[in-house]
């Protein structure tokens, strides 16, 4: 079986077993929280990605020269250390205490917008990463067999940002069932982004060896 096929089965498998275990506790959310099982696997594949990404980049360093070899490995090292910065935002909560930080330094009350902030940073990084993709087009020309999938995924990950902001307060799906399961759901469409892009990264690996 492909890395892909075992890649998805894995994580549906364990997406089912998540829901499944906190359900029989009276919780779908539980093992979706902080420091749980989904985190974990999420800060896995944030780490899988970095790892294909700096194989990447060690790739096209060795096998090219000159302003190709500068031009074209660049950004497969932006990528690793964006990932890796990714996964440690993801198992130590960096963005959230940030939020909180901010509120402290600045006085701020919190309000339904203010408590959002820690997902507008995550928006703009977001952005960011697909501004430096778009411009370093030019020299990612031999990975356009992925371009599809990224594009997917980048969608998929605004979609959890905006599923994140709104059940970050019960002011849009109230304190119930709904809320609960819009968060389950947003960990799920994450999984699912992180997934296509590990799928593309390990390609984009594979075609660098070439």
């Amino acid at each position: 079986m492909s890395f892909s096929g075992w890649l998805i089965i894995t994580d549906a498998f364990l997406i089912c077993i998540a829901i499944l275990t906190g359900g029989f506790q009276g919780n779908v959310a539980l093992l979706f929280g902080e420091l749980q099982m989904i985190t974990f696997l999420s800060t896995a594949q944030l780490l899988l990605i970095a790892s294909f990404c700096a194989l990447t980049f060690r790739e096209i360093k060795t096998n090219t020269h000159g302003r190709e070899a500068v031009g074209g490995s660049l950004v497969w090292l932006f990528f690793a250390s964006a990932f890796v910065v990714a996964a440690m935002d993801e198992l130590f909560m960096v963005h959230e205490n940030l939020d909180y930080a901010i509120h402290g330094l600045l006085g701020i009350v919190e309000t339904a917008v203010s408590d959002r902030i820690d997902d507008f940073i995550i928006f703009l990084g977001a952005v960011a990463a697909f501004c430096v993709l778009f411009l370093a087009r030019r020299g990612l020309r031999r990975f356009s067999s992925v371009r599809l999938l990224v594009a997917a995924a980048f969608a998929m990950s605004f979609v959890m940002i905006a599923l994140d902001a709104g059940t970050n307060r019960p002011d849009l799906f109230g304190d119930g069932d709904l809320r609960i399961w819009m968060a389950v759901l947003e960990d799920v469409v994450k999984i699912a982004a992180e997934a296509m892009f590990l799928i593309a990264a390990q390609r984009c690996w594979q075609t660098a060896r070439l």
